[in-house]
């Protein structure tokens, strides 16, 4: 694809996609610079910024998840990302409004869609990172009947669990996500 549209975004992301499955961070980081450089989007400075998360540069991954909440403001993982990273470089009221945002991105969203369970348990994973415990286990517990033999609601349980501290049935809920 690069070879036939060199000017065109989507073939340098794409690879970039796949040099970071392979784990080739730095591949990836400099395909992912071309196709900003041919048209900028906020699902590549998020990966940017998971990149730079992950070799433990908080500073940089803000940055780029910053960039991609300038591009995409009511995305609420974007905000979830922009927290996590704040929250690392020990920023913990820049980290508080961005999961506020996130939060009340999601539930503007399930005022339209109230039984909507991934939504519902991203809602609990964020309300735990704001440490609202009572609100994230009762959010957690409706998306859990709505849909409990979801992979991803079963996992995303177990980690708003571990966030507040509640390491038993964090443990419970991942042994059914993998089950």
């Amino acid at each position: 694809m690069i070879r036939l549209r060199p000017d065109n975004r989507v073939g340098y992301q794409n690879l970039g996609t796949a040099f970071q499955a392979m784990g080739r961070v730095d591949d990836a980081l400099r395909h992912y610079h071309l196709a900003n450089e041919r048209g900028p989007a906020a699902s590549t400075f998020a990966n940017i910024g998971t990149l730079h998360y992950r070799r433990g540069d908080f500073a940089e991954a803000a940055v780029n998840y910053q960039r991609a909440v300038d591009m995409q403001p009511n995305n609420a993982a974007l905000h979830r990302n922009l927290g996590d990273a704040r929250r690392r470089q020990g920023l913990g009221r820049e980290a508080e409004i961005a999961y506020a945002h996130a939060v009340e991105l999601l539930q503007s969203e399930l005022r339209v869609n109230p039984n909507n369970p991934l939504s519902l348990i991203s809602l609990a994973v964020y309300q735990a990172k704001l440490g609202r415990r009572t609100d994230a286990v009762a959010t957690a517990r409706r998306a859990e009947s709505l849909s409990p033999d979801d992979p991803q609601v079963l996992f995303r349980s177990a980690v708003t669990y571990a966030l507040v501290n509640d390491q038993a049935t964090a443990m419970r809920f991942l042994r059914e996500a993998l089950d």
